[in-house]
């Protein structure tokens, strides 16, 4: 744990939830994890773009690379790694995956 002495000013005296010791570990996947590892599996050379909502996600390896090349956020959601952008933005984020050689869908 960071003692108040080591953090920025800003955050001293702040209390922060620490993970929880399963964050992370692999658990029953949901139907939209299924239906990506589905479509992944068929699919193994392509960088997948899921619209959900009104963004567009990517998930595991393809959200860690996505996120290098896009510039985006990653985090752990339930059982993958993921990484979104505002589904307004599509030719933008294609552009960049397609200019950094890669084959998306």
């Amino acid at each position: 744990s960071v003692s108040d002495d080591e953090q920025p000013k800003s955050l001293a005296g702040k209390k922060f939830k620490e993970p929880s010791k399963s964050a992370g570990k692999p658990g029953k996947l949901t139907p939209l994890e299924k239906q990506f590892v589905e479509i992944k599996d068929a699919n193994p050379d392509t960088i997948l773009f899921v619209e959900c909502g009104y963004k567009f996600r990517f998930f595991g390896k393809d959200a860690e690379i996505a996120s290098k090349v896009c510039r985006i956020w990653s985090h752990m959601d339930h059982n993958f790694v993921t990484a979104s952008f505002p589904t307004v933005r599509l030719g933008h984020y294609i552009a960049l995956m397609v200019n950094a050689g890669y084959k998306v869908g």
